[in-house]
């Protein structure tokens, strides 16, 4: 959902309730009117928003659903406009009133051109995250030969429709064990968690596992951010005007007061330091394990920084993945799984189960009907993720 959840930052999409106990008058009173119609009209702008995002997290990026975004973005930045010139006169009508005028209209501020260019770039961005592949050929003699400059050499990258592509127009069939082409979401990333390897289809692949991960980190970055390089500045130089409309240094202090926290700076610093004795402790049983499993890694020091790409995660965010090398001896809950042989469907249902055994409701018939829980034939984005279709129990 990245392109509108961002654009939902340009114009806000906050859905307010009203307090009863704040109001001092009935629903004829202009104020209320006014708030009611904020209500009613911001769901339906939200509702059509989230089903263009929707279609943009799952299906092919398509010029023509970024254009629907654009003219929806259009329409929302102009209504929004209209409701906070009316909503001036009713700010001290109530607390609740106040509140509602100040969520929806302290949001930059951006001219028709400056959304068209913002979603342009954002749909351009999210595309080649998402829909990049990184293809090698000759997978066979690379597994025989355990050559990092061959891999190297028979990598190259495979962009979507719309950018232009190393290998324009090449493909590849997809049974052709000796030529592979991956998404950084999800086979980069297993690549790096240790689940899955591109080359367990050959057999007594010799494939060094360093050499493996500092591939799959470099060769996806590589692909994905030359092309973003460019539309990345020119988005934060559009949204950084936005911002300096009402006040703010840049887009990203504008973010910051959406927090609304005092001394942010300061607050983040403390809770820094309050965990960063456990952090080092951390840190340091990993690279202790991680310098035993990798000697051959360059540049690691048994008491210094750990290689980011050999942390076991595309990011380096997530360490969950080094739990069995820390605790050999734990239950393999994924073998386990995979004994079960469930769907991903059935694997969602035992989740509910889990959440619902708490107390929590059960998920509405609405999420089981539309939500994607694999990629398929007209699924080409894979990335998990969680949507508020607004829209009387759609949650996907």
């Amino acid at each position: 959902m990245c392109l509108v959840l961002v654009l939902s930052i340009i114009v806000n999409s906050i859905l307010l309730a009203s307090s009863e106990s704040e109001n001092r008058s009935n629903a004829t009173d202009p104020a209320t009117k006014w708030f009611e119609q904020l209500n009613v009209e911001l769901k339906e702008l939200n509702h059509e928003a989230a089903l263009y995002a929707w279609d943009s997290s799952t299906l092919p990026t398509q010029m023509a659903t970024v254009e629907k975004i654009i003219q929806l973005t259009k329409r929302k930045a102009h209504w929004e406009r209209t409701m906070c010139d009316r909503g001036l006169q009713h700010r001290d009508f109530n607390a609740s009133l106040d509140r509602a005028f100040h969520l929806l209209c302290r949001t930059p501020q951006y001219t028709d051109g400056e959304i068209s260019e913002i979603a342009k770039l954002l749909g351009y961005m999210q595309g080649i995250y998402t829909e990049t592949q990184v293809c090698v050929d000759d997978v066979s003699n690379i597994c025989k030969q355990n050559s990092e400059d061959l891999l190297w050499e028979r990598t190259y990258f495979q962009y979507p429709d719309f950018a232009l592509k190393q290998r324009s127009g090449e493909k590849y069939d997809e049974h052709d064990k000796n030529h592979i082409c991956l998404y950084g979401e999800p086979e980069m990333e297993q690549i790096m968690t240790e689940t899955t390897s591109i080359f367990s289809a050959q057999i007594n692949c010799s494939i060094n596992r360093g050499i493996l991960h500092s591939w799959a980190w470099q060769s996806w970055r590589l692909a994905v951010g030359p092309p973003m390089k460019e539309s990345y500045g020119k988005l934060i130089g559009h949204m950084n005007i936005g911002a300096q409309r009402l006040g703010y240094a840049d887009i990203g202090e504008s973010w910051r007061a959406e927090l609304e926290t005092p001394n942010l700076r300061e607050l983040v610093h403390r809770l820094w330091r309050q965990v960063k004795p456990l952090y080092q402790k951390l840190h340091a049983v990993a690279r202790y394990f991680l310098k035993r499993k990798y000697p051959e890694v360059k540049n690691f020091h048994p008491a210094g920084l750990i290689p980011a790409h050999i942390l076991g995660d595309m990011w380096s965010q997530n360490w969950e993945s080094l739990v069995p090398l820390i605790y050999p001896h734990q239950v393999d809950i994924e073998e386990n799984l995979k004994r079960k042989n469930w769907t991903g469907e059935q694997l969602i249902k035992q989740a509910e189960d889990f959440y619902s055994s708490m107390g929590l409701p059960m998920m509405t018939k609405t999420f089981w009907e539309k939500s994607i829980f694999a990629r398929g034939t007209n699924v080409t984005k894979c990335h998990g993720t969680a949507a508020n279709m607004y829209d009387n129990g759609d949650f996907r």
